[in-house]
């Protein structure tokens, strides 16, 4: 599957990723595979999921050796040789909120920034106005 047609189902969808990966970090998991292929639709529920925990792992894991990095991995996406919580959030801004056939907002291009930064968790994220459309706040 590939990302959706609107800004509005965008925002529905990564929320549902979001909402995922809030649960595997705050029990010390990573998924370390956030892209289009592991992201499925439930048309019955009308919500996103995150899906395919094949290379999930605990945060913090040395992935500077094989079988790592994944082909799909950005220059960013370790921080110092290991991947953490913020290399999940930063694999959401680069892969599912980049290349897009349509302009994000304000709100959306700035939510993008604060995954890409440092400091910026799955549970924060949530709770950023540009999700608010998608969880009907």
């Amino acid at each position: 599957m590939g990302p959706p047609a609107t800004e509005s189902d965008l925002a529905c969808a990564v929320l549902g990723v979001l909402r995922g990966l809030a649960a595997l970090h705050s029990e010390g998991y990573v998924h370390r595979d956030v892209r289009w292929p592991n992201v499925i639709f439930l048309p019955a529920e009308r919500r996103w999921l995150l899906i395919d925990l094949e290379h999930a792992g605990q945060e913090g894991c040395d992935c500077s050796k094989e079988p790592f990095p994944l082909p799909f991995w950005s220059e960013r996406t370790l921080d110092d040789g290991k991947y953490t919580a913020q290399s999940d959030m930063r694999m959401v801004a680069e892969q599912l909120m980049s290349h897009l056939s349509f302009p994000l907002e304000d709100s959306g291009q700035e939510l993008r920034q604060r995954l890409l930064g440092k400091r910026f968790s799955a549970a924060q994220a949530l709770r950023h106005r540009w999700l608010a459309r998608a969880s009907g706040r």
